[in-house]
C-alpha cells in the first residue's frame, strides 16, 4: 500500500474514499494549451521529475504526482512532482507545494482499461450518486503514476478528486470539468499493462 494513503478495504465500483495525510510535493509547474498537451508537452516535464527522483537517495520511491487546474478556456495548469519530507535544495526551476490532509475519491486505471476520460466520467457519476461534492480548493484532478512510468505505453495511473462528505453542488457540464484530461492523456498503446505496486 502506498505510504501516502490508506485504501478502503472494499472499493465501490473500483472507486474508494482515500485519506491522505498532509504532505509536500516538489517538482515543476507547466501551463499551456490543450493542443500543446496533446502533442506531448507534459511528457518532458514528467521525465525531468523522474530524473530528479532517480538522483535522490531514498528508501521509498514516491509515485509521480500530477495536479491539474482547469482555470482557463484555452488550456490548463499542471504541476508534476514527488513527495518529499523536506524540500531542501531543489534544482533550478523546481518548486514545492504543501497539501493539507484531505479525503480523495480514488480509482486505479490500468493500461488496458480504455480511455482515461471515460474513467473520470464514471468517477464523477459515483460522486454524485453518493452525495459527495468535488472539492476544487487545492486542485481539480490528482493523478499518480508509478515512479518508473513508461510514457510510450498506455497510461496506468491512480485517478483522484478531492471530495467532501456533504450534498454536492450542481456540477457544470462534464466537458468543462475535464478539459485537461482529454488533451493531456498519455499516448495510447497496446493494452494489457499490469498494475505496478508501490515501491518502498
Amino acid at each position: 500500500m502506498c505510504l501516502l494513503c490508506s485504501e478502503a478495504a472494499a472499493a465501490d465500483q473500483g472507486i474508494a474514499l482515500t485519506e491522505r495525510p498532509a504532505h509536500r510535493l516538489c517538482g515543476l509547474h507547466w501551463q499551456g494549451t490543450y493542443g500543446e498537451a496533446a502533442r506531448g508537452a507534459i511528457h518532458s516535464v514528467i521525465r525531468d521529475v523522474q530524473a530528479f527522483a532517480a538522483r535522490r537517495e531514498s528508501g521509498w520511491r514516491s509515485p509521480i504526482v500530477g495536479l491539474s487546474w482547469n482555470d482557463r478556456p484555452d488550456g490548463f495548469r499542471y504541476f508534476v512532482g514527488i513527495a518529499m519530507d523536506d524540500a531542501g535544495e531543489l534544482p533550478e526551476g523546481f518548486g514545492s507545494l504543501v497539501l493539507p490532509e484531505m479525503t480523495l475519491a480514488s480509482s486505479w486505471h490500468g493500461g488496458g482499461d480504455g480511455e482515461v476520460v471515460a474513467h473520470y466520467v464514471r468517477m464523477i457519476d459515483w460522486l454524485q450518486a453518493g452525495s459527495l461534492s468535488w472539492d476544487k480548493r487545492h486542485f481539480h484532478h490528482r493523478e499518480e503514476y508509478p515512479h518508473d512510468v513508461d510514457l510510450t505505453k498506455p497510461p496506468a495511473l491512480r485517478c483522484s478528486f478531492r471530495s467532501r462528505l456533504h450534498k454536492p453542488a450542481r456540477l457544470n457540464p462534464l466537458s468543462s470539468q475535464i478539459g485537461s484530461l482529454g488533451a493531456a492523456r498519455l499516448r495510447p498503446g497496446k493494452p494489457g499493462a499490469k498494475r505496478p505496486g508501490c515501491v518502498r
